[in-house]
């Protein structure tokens, strides 16, 4: 086993996203642990922010080869040029053996010991085909220089987008697939859609990686409500991670600006209920500060549209802070709502009663099919009438029986992160047969 492995995280769209950040540095932490003198390489679409949120000594981040074509009008004809140009540069590679055809994207891979694909839930068309073509590509090259390539606790698909009555990201995900080392995946829907696919590679039913996640400590948690100006009160604490994207998977308006704005109605309302049925305190807690979202501009709009006499109720946490420093704000909660799925994850893991709001199949198989229905509200399909109506029936539910449902995930938590951490020993085993 090679004592300094080098390895290579793909996927990255941004490490101002907490989940995928939580994602990646407990990746990072778990392999670590066996390997302390190991090194790190990673590809962002967002590297100039993320260099400045990831210090460490033995991890670099670089910018994606297709960061400029992802942002383009027209980035799917570039990103077929591109496809085509690099994979002849690995072909002229393969043939003469010279680095020098190679730039400095394909030469991460050359280098690399092992490809650890991070994405979380990208690899899919539900935003767009173009993203799920450079999310497999990057896979591939992996595959194409030789390299353990892994895809590490994700949602894959649908792949759904035809050409010419050819479903061409399904193919091309087939193709890729087949190719790599290991699949592990953190819920069932994807288990059992991969299983349809007949990939003939070993699919392994595990859990999210941020399960694996540790707060900070009590001392920096008091520093950071400190600076928050929270004040550690008898009177209850509502926490709720508000997302500026899953407003556009509801029926509540008929364009995008009226379902934005209706949605920032329906928090308002909801919070107005709970601070004057449960005299309740709220921190909106943002878990997206990246390069186009920020959700601390959403949690300032819905404060904004509260009546004046509760507004003294909420506080938004306005720093940026790191995934174990947000998850220690979360600790001090009693109940917990978020509309971001790892918001939940470490609020579930946390063993507080949580209310996931769900707008794709990772949140059902991630949070629900492990803890319970009673603990996911789907916002699909619902007029914003339908959706508060349930909201309130089961938060109402959820503090009404919050301590035997802390039982319940208490149980539960330590099984879901055992099979987290099946993702860093199955990793840990390919790096064992490469150093063979």
């Amino acid at each position: 086993m090679k004592d300094k492995p080098d390895i290579l995280i793909i996927g990255v769209a941004s490490l101002g996203n907490t989940g995928q950040r939580s994602m990646v540095s407990c990746c990072i932490e778990q392999i670590n642990k066996i390997f302390p003198n190991g090194s790190f390489d990673i590809f962002s679409y967002d590297a100039k922010m993320d260099k400045k949120r990831f210090k460490y000594p033995n991890i670099a981040i670089h910018d994606h080869f297709f960061t400029r074509i992802s942002r383009l009008r027209f980035g799917f004809v570039f990103l077929l040029f591109v496809f085509i140009v690099q994979s002849f540069r690995i072909f002229l590679w393969k043939l003469f053996k010279s680095n020098f055809v190679l730039n400095d994207f394909l030469k991460k891979y050359l280098e690399c010991d092992i490809v650890i694909d991070l994405s979380g839930d990208s690899i899919t068309d539900d935003y767009g085909w173009t993203v799920t073509m450079m999310q497999l590509y990057g896979l591939l090259v992996g595959t194409l220089f030789g390299k353990p390539t892994v895809v590490c606790a994700q949602s894959l698909g649908p792949f759904r987008t035809k050409i010419l009555g050819l479903n061409i990201t399904e193919k091309f995900a087939k193709l890729v697939f087949k190719k790599v080392s290991l699949i592990t995946v953190r819920e069932e829907i994807t288990k059992n859609y991969c299983d349809s696919l007949e990939l003939k590679v070993p699919v392994i039913l595990t859990s999210d990686l941020a399960f694996l996640l540790q707060p900070t400590g009590t001392e920096r948690i008091t520093e950071i409500c400190l600076a928050e100006g929270i004040t550690m009160k008898e009177t209850p604490i509502l926490g709720f991670s508000p997302s500026t994207l899953i407003c556009s998977y509801s029926n509540f308006g008929s364009n995008g600006k009226g379902k934005y704005q209706e949605y920032i109605k329906l928090c308002a309302d909801f919070i107005t209920y709970a601070i004057e049925k449960f005299n309740i305190n709220i921190i909106l807690i943002p878990y997206v500060i990246a390069i186009d979202v920020d959700d601390r501009l959403i949690c300032d709009e819905i404060v904004s549209s509260l009546q004046e006499e509760n507004k003294k109720y909420v506080k938004v946490i306005k720093g940026t802070y790191t995934p174990k420093e947000l998850k220690g704000i979360t600790s001090i909660c009693n109940i917990f709502i978020g509309c971001r799925m790892h918001s939940t994850v470490a609020s579930i893991s946390l063993s507080i009663p949580t209310l996931s709001i769900a707008y794709s199949n990772k949140t059902m198989g991630v949070i629900a099919k492990p803890f319970g229905e009673e603990f996911i509200v789907d916002i699909r399909e619902k007029t914003s009438e339908e959706f508060l109506g349930e909201l309130i029936t089961k938060f109402e539910y959820l503090w009404n029986n919050r301590d035997s449902l802390k039982m319940k995930i208490i149980q539960k938590v330590k099984f879901v992160r055992e099979k987290s951490l099946e993702n860093i020993n199955l990793i840990i085993e390919l790096l064992g047969s490469r150093g063979k």
